[in-house]
């Protein structure tokens, strides 16, 4: 037995956690509970941590209603990022497979009622499951959480554990929304097509928020761009203004958009698959998100190259190109053009690294 520090705050106090870590939670039993799919790679810990993790939600919802308490109990909050995409795609739980990518922490959406509950329960999670999947505040974070006034929420967890060192990733809790470059919101009804969608925000909306990003680059940063291997990032728009460039997903986001259409635009015998109707009436109310996705989905058409040298073979890269075609042709289309950034340009977003 003995003690590993998971971290050290500035006053000195350090967050530890006894070892060898325990688990009271079998993953694989909670995963069959919750009716996630068989295909998830739990040996990854970031993977564990986010199904042990429902599944003591999911728990304590249970208890609160056969206890009479349900008024009081949390309501399942929702993954989103890289997460999500492996819940809702198999191709990127596949060994060898180039969609398959390492993620490094979990992102989830609650409601407004639930933010506070939420972090709560789970910084107390562990009793129930056991120290394999603590979490804790740090001081920052306990700042973070206070100075957002309940629309974002953040908190910490170890992924890896030897008897001298930790790794800790951070769980972010977004609230009612995914706000970035672009504002998704995450409405009542898609708390209600929780275990439909596996416990996510839908594959239709994590398309939106990947598809949303975007930026603007000097003309005078290009060489910097295309040395770096980014200049399939350059979007195709027309008279923006003078100097500028604009510049769409990163890789990570263009191949995790490439996962959700093999896999929910595809396979037959998926469910939940992608309803292009869903995804365009969520775009008919928000001409600037639907040009940002649409610039980012031409995009894509036009990149089979550079995904035949990320290791895709050339069935998937038709696969995509179709898949995307049809969604481009069911977009609504956009008839204003902006000279000027359309988008949420106070989020911090390094282009060029």
């Amino acid at each position: 037995m003995g003690l590993v520090v998971l971290y050290r705050e500035r006053t000195g106090f350090t967050h530890s956690l006894s070892t060898p870590l325990a688990a009271k939670t079998n993953a694989e039993d909670a995963l069959n509970e919750l009716g996630l799919p068989g295909y998830l790679d739990l040996s990854e810990p970031i993977i564990r941590r986010i199904v042990v993790t429902l599944w003591a939600i999911h728990s304590s919802a249970n208890t609160a209603k056969l206890e009479g308490k349900d008024r009081n109990s949390i309501g399942m909050p929702l993954l989103v990022g890289g997460g999500a995409v492996k819940v809702l795609s198999p191709t990127a739980n596949e060994r060898g497979s180039p969609l398959n990518r390492k993620i490094g922490d979990a992102d989830f959406v609650s409601t407004r009622r639930d933010g506070t509950q939420l972090i709560r329960m789970l910084t107390h999670i562990s009793e129930q499951t056991g120290n394999a999947y603590h979490y804790f505040l740090t001081d920052s974070d306990k700042m973070f959480n206070a100075l957002r006034g309940g629309s974002r929420y953040r908190i910490r967890g170890a992924t890896a554990v030897s008897e001298s060192d930790a790794v800790v990733s951070t769980t972010d809790i977004l609230v009612g929304a995914v706000d970035m470059r672009h504002r998704i919101d995450i409405l009542p009804s898609d708390f209600e097509r929780a275990r439909e969608n596996l416990y996510t925000v839908g594959p239709e909306k994590l398309l939106l928020t990947k598809a949303q990003v975007i930026t603007e680059l000097d003309y005078a940063e290009l060489d910097r761009l295309k040395a770096s291997g980014q200049e399939f990032r350059i979007l195709n728009h027309q008279g923006y203004k003078k100097g500028m460039v604009i510049i769409g997903m990163e890789a990570k986001d263009m191949l995790d958009v490439c996962a959700i259409l093999l896999d929910r635009n595809h396979r037959l015998e998926v469910e939940p698959r992608l309803d292009l109707q869903r995804l365009t009436s969520y775009l008919r109310h928000d001409e600037k998100l639907a040009l940002t996705v649409r610039l980012n989905l031409e995009n894509l058409v036009c990149q089979t190259e550079w995904l035949r040298s990320k290791g895709l073979t050339k069935a998937q890269t038709e696969i995509i190109r179709e898949s995307t075609t049809d969604i481009l042709g069911a977009l609504p289309a956009v008839s204003k053009a902006w000279k000027r950034p359309w988008w949420n340009t106070e989020v911090d977003s390094q282009v060029v690294s």
